[in-house]
Parts: C-alpha cells; structure tokens; sequence
C-alpha cells in the first residue's frame, strides 16, 4: 500500500462585487492557466509540496517553502499572483521557516545545521551571500527596525528573544518561558507568543517597545496575524496544534484594531471559546490558520492532501 502526503497553499481573493472567490492553488512551481470568468487560477504539474506562504506587503507576491519530490530540504519560492508564474527566490539555500522584510528586499530564515538551527539574513536579489545572526533559535520574524524576533530553543526551556541586523548578541525580551511565537505586527511594537512562564498561559501580545503584555487568548490554543497595514487582527481559535503543518481545519475571526493601534479592544483576560463570537467583528474566514494580504480580500493559507493506492501481491 502507498500512503503519499501533499501540502499545497491556496491564495484567495474575495470580490465585494461578485460572490466568487478566487482560489489559487501553489503546489508546485510551473505555469498558472487562469479562468478571467471565474477569477480562478490552477497550478499545473507536481513537483513537491508547498507550505508556509506569506503574502507579500502589496499583496504581488506569495513567498512559500517548496519541498521538491525526492528531497527532504525546503527552499524558498515565490510566486506572481497576476501571473501565478513561480520561480526560486533564493536557489540553493534550504530552509526551515522564514520572514519577508516589509519592503520585500530581504528574508530571514532558519536553516538547520546538523541538530543545531540558525538564523541567517539575506538580500533576494543575491547581492550578498547570506549572513548568519543567531544560533540555537526558529521561528524567525522581522521586528522594530534594524532586529529580528526569534525563538531561542533551549534543552530545557525556549525563550523569545530579539538580535540586531548590524551585529551583536541575541538578547531576551521576556524573563519567562514561552512554548512558542508567533507573527510580530506590521510596525513592530508587539510579538504574540504561546505559554509564557511557569502557568504557560495563553496566547499574549509582547511589547517590543516596552509596557504591558495584553492576553489574546487564554484556555484555548489560537494563532493571532495581523494584516500588513495593522489595521486587522486575525485569530485562529481551538484549532489542535501540529507544529509546521498547518493543516486548514480551524475557523479564523478577524477583529478590527483600535484607532491608531494594533490590537482591538479584547475582553479582559483575553478571548476563550466563546467570546470571540460574541465580539464584532470584520470578517469571519472558514480556514485557518491565515497568512493576511493587504485588506481582507485577500489571504493565504495551507492545505494537505492525502492520496494512497492498494497493491495485490501474490503468494507463492
């Protein structure tokens, strides 16, 4: 019997003036035939499994991690989301997860060197090799200006923690424990990380640039984003977790931030099962987790297939 796995993404833009969506599977790299009636564009061919996509800041691009047939390293790819036209965005270089810089010039990657991961910094242009920041940490992201926030991981306990682009040694943003982090907002003043300290709370939204932490979610695992713009919190409640396979199971609330903020007005204690129901919000999205585009049109998120054939062998 043969069990295969496949991990493809879906970009989908919701029309306000028509109810089709446009789907845009990326299992692959190839050419894109696009449907002008039903807005919708297929990938052709398979050569491997796509995960992780991120919408660029101006929503042209859709970078993602491509693990090709045979192989048992991820790149990065991008594609044109016109075009749907796919090609390597930095040939050669295996990956673990990745973040694209704002401006879209720069990634920040993990890379994984015998049982030790790194983080490195490069130009998507090739202009420059590669630069290595950090060791002993995953989870990358752009943060303020000039630093990246990271997951250290340690024997015992993992960390979130901050390095500068121009050199020096990672520094702790947080005393306490987490479990895990996740995005940073758009203009780097919080980070939202999983189970801090001893009673590994829930979800909370870490300042950057100092003050108090704001719980996002407690007794139920979610998965916050924010879109590009900060004007949009995307939530991803009682989804089980499965690190790095992002099956799309989950439903996704997306609330509206405060004026001039990039959190909305939260219960206190932060959201539960329940009430993130009972809030307004701007969009409810059948998926998650979601990567956010630029307004709520337009997103990103993960899918896995599971496909098998049966064999009959004779005995003799």
């Amino acid at each position: 019997m043969k069990i295969c796995r496949f991990h493809s993404f879906t970009l989908r833009r919701r029309y306000r003036s028509a109810s089709a969506s446009a789907f845009w599977p990326a299992s692959a790299p190839a050419m894109t035939a696009c449907d002008g009636k039903s807005r919708s564009c297929g990938i052709s061919g398979a050569e491997g499994s796509a995960s992780d996509p991120k919408v660029g800041a101006d929503g042209g691009r859709v970078y993602y991690l491509l693990r090709k047939n045979g192989s048992n390293v991820s790149e990065l790819w991008s594609a044109d989301t016109a075009s749907g036209r796919a090609s390597p965005s930095l040939a050669g270089v295996a990956m673990v997860d990745f973040d694209i810089s704002k401006d879209g010039r720069d990634v920040a990657y993990t890379a994984r060197n015998g049982k030790t991961d790194e983080i490195f910094v490069a130009p998507l242009d090739a202009s420059a090799a590669p630069r290595m920041v950090a060791k002993g940490g995953d989870s990358v992201s752009f943060g303020p200006p000039g630093e990246l926030t990271f997951r250290e991981v340690g024997a015992k306990a993992n960390y979130l923690d901050r390095v500068r682009l121009n050199g020096g040694a990672p520094e702790r943003v947080l005393a306490q424990t987490i479990i895990d982090k996740y995005a940073v907002s758009p203009s780097g003043a919080w980070v939202a990380a999983e189970g801090l300290g001893a009673s590994q709370r829930g979800t909370c939204a870490v300042p950057l640039r100092g003050g108090a932490l704001k719980t996002i979610c407690s007794g139920v695992y979610c998965m916050p984003g924010w879109s590009p713009d900060g004007r949009f919190l995307y939530i991803t409640l009682g989804r089980s977790k499965v690190k790095n396979a992002r099956n799309s199971s989950g439903t996704t609330r997306v609330f509206a931030n405060a004026p001039g903020q990039e959190l909305p007005a939260l219960p206190e204690g932060g959201l539960d099962g329940s009430s993130g129901d009972k809030m307004p919000k701007a969009a409810t999205i059948g998926e998650g987790p979601v990567e956010p585009g630029p307004g709520l049109e337009t997103y990103a998120f993960e899918k896995s297939e599971f496909s098998g054939n049966l064999f009959r062998i004779p005995l003799h």
